[in-house]
């Protein structure tokens, strides 16, 4: 595909953590949604929300957040499990990461945090328009807004809890995971 643009410029200094964050959107591609481009789509988002949220947008509204919900659960399901850019896509390289000066802590939190960060947003794009489906509006106020942030919170949580698992399997057995790309 080429070469891919970096998310933010990595300066020389500062916590190890974040180089393996800025790896890993460079490799699931999500650093080009960072800056001018992630802001359009979060206002598409959102102004899309507003419109299946308005009356005239009843019947939009319920087809689209009869699709949107279950890509919602999907992202915190499996979401995990198509995003690749941690571990998992660094296998082959095991033994170069180790023996960076790196406590392999540190490199294991920032290869799951760059896998981990492009889902929470994923998860968190798509619920403004969960939240706006005609789905669920007879539901109370107060109801809706308590599934809307346990969603927001129990979502990120999953996908944290599936990262781990995967690239536990990944330090302790790395033999189980095919190494070809």
């Amino acid at each position: 595909k080429g070469p891919r643009r970096a998310p933010f410029r990595l300066g020389p200094h500062g916590p190890v953590e974040v180089a393996f964050v800025w790896k890993g959107l460079i490799a699931s591609g999500f650093g080009k949604l960072l800056g001018a481009r992630g802001v359009i789509l979060l206002v598409a988002v959102l102004g899309a929300s507003a419109f299946l949220a308005s009356p005239r947008g009843d019947l939009a509204a319920h087809i689209v957040g009869s699709t949107v919900l279950p890509l919602w659960v999907f992202a915190a399901v499996m979401g995990a499990s198509a995003v690749r850019s941690d571990l998992r896509l660094d296998q082959r390289y095991l033994d170069v990461l180790r023996a960076l000066p790196v406590p392999g802590e540190r490199l294991v939190r920032g290869e799951i945090l760059g896998a981990w960060l492009p889902l929470v947003a994923v998860q968190w794009l798509l619920l403004p328009v969960v939240a706006a489906s005609t789905l669920w509006m007879s539901f109370p106020l107060t109801s809706r807004a308590a599934v809307l942030v346990a969603a927001a919170v129990l979502g990120p949580a999953l996908a944290l809890v599936s990262l781990v698992l995967q690239n536990a399997v990944v330090v302790l057995l790395p033999g189980w995971i095919p190494q070809d790309p």
